[in-house]
């Protein structure tokens, strides 16, 4: 499913009054000065906890009576039943037909593959499907439009088959070989283990596989808000890991969720929060989009638009210099972009805007 990073911001805004209250840390930093007082704060030197604390004290739930676990990414409730046996991992595991735990920054991408104990960090393990974890494997997350989505997931199916559009977002999705996109209540929790893992374990997370992620990860973020069982999650896991410098061991993007945008995008402003009242940027037509679309851009002085890949390539130059009267309405001609999801990225000496593009098939 896609999304442009001006409607992820406009419903992280409409939900900011039902989020869960947020505690800014370390006012004043940004860039690589924060993600390092984040590390070396928040990076535990003990790991304590297994996939059994995992399942039976941390992620466990009661539904109609029974207690058991949820699978994140498909919503499908395995309960305690004893069987094969009383064992937490073992009874919901179910022989392979249930349920197993995932690392969300994938073990391949920690320390090259080899054993770390980075792997054992629970704030980077949840509860998934065991087929569903088989398929993403390794693979990175991303927005994946549908018509691209090669395998659908929810509850105990897995199909090709679209499914209703009213109901979309309540599946996770793969296409195959490339990238896995989770179901949307479960992707700002996604993020934040991501930046979490990238920041406070960098020297042995693939930084190179990471970055091509960000600008999904963070629009995640905007759009799936921290709510309380997400906080409630983090200080359970706290208690199975400690030596942080800070004294706690929770996940620090989840206690603020200004940290991502000033520790990996600083100087980005998103939708209308630090905008300067002369500069804007917005997509004034179709989004996603075939034969093309168009930009309305509002700045002072010279400014420098583009269009680029995830990976931060310039595609398309599209402006460079004053605009006209301050405002004008540019096209993004369909023909000069492959099918794909792109970042539309103004330059200027008031600070950088980027909104969501995506070219369909």
């Amino acid at each position: 499913m896609t999304r442009s990073l001006l409607l992820v911001v406009l419903a992280a805004l409409a939900t900011a009054a039902s989020a869960q209250d947020q505690t800014v840390l370390y006012p004043g930093l940004s860039g690589a000065e924060l993600r390092a007082a984040i590390r070396a704060d928040y990076r535990p030197s003990s790991l304590s906890g297994d996939n059994d604390d995992l399942y039976a004290r941390i992620d466990s739930v009661t539904v109609d009576g029974q207690l058991g676990v949820i699978g994140v990414y498909t919503g499908l409730f395995v309960p305690f039943d004893g069987v094969p046996n009383s064992d937490p991992s073992q009874d919901v595991y179910n022989n392979g037909s249930g349920i197993n735990q995932e690392h969300t920054f994938p073990r391949s991408q920690l320390a090259g593959g080899s054993s770390h104990r980075s792997e054992d960090d629970l704030h980077n393990l949840f509860p998934t499907r065991v087929s569903v974890n088989s398929d993403r494997g390794n693979l990175p997350f991303a927005e994946i439009p549908d018509n691209l989505t090669t395998r659908w997931y929810r509850g105990e199916t897995a199909t090709s088959a679209d499914p209703p559009e009213n109901e979309r977002d309540e599946w996770s999705e793969l296409r195959s070989g490339q990238s896995f996109e989770p179901r949307e209540a479960h992707k700002g929790n996604v993020a934040r283990a991501m930046f979490y893992m990238a920041t406070v374990w960098n020297d042995v997370a693939s930084q190179s596989w990471f970055a091509a992620q960000q600008d999904d990860l963070f629009d995640w973020h905007n759009a799936d808000r921290v709510d309380q069982a997400e906080v409630v999650r983090s200080e359970l896991v706290a208690r199975y890991q400690t030596g942080c410098g800070s004294g706690s061991c929770v996940n620090p993007f989840v206690v603020d969720s200004t940290l991502i945008r000033r520790a990996y995008f600083p100087g980005l402003i998103v939708g209308t929060e630090t905008a300067p009242a002369g500069l804007a940027l917005e997509v004034d037509g179709p989004n996603p989009f075939r034969g093309g679309t168009r930009v309305r851009v509002r700045a002072t002085g010279a400014v420098q638009l583009s269009v680029v890949d995830v990976l931060g390539r310039e595609i398309v130059r599209l402006h460079e210099g004053a605009l006209p009267g301050g405002t004008v309405t540019v096209s993004v001609g369909g023909a000069r972009l492959a099918p794909g999801v792109y970042s539309l990225r103004l330059v200027s000496g008031e600070g950088t805007i980027t909104r969501r593009l995506t070219r369909l098939r």
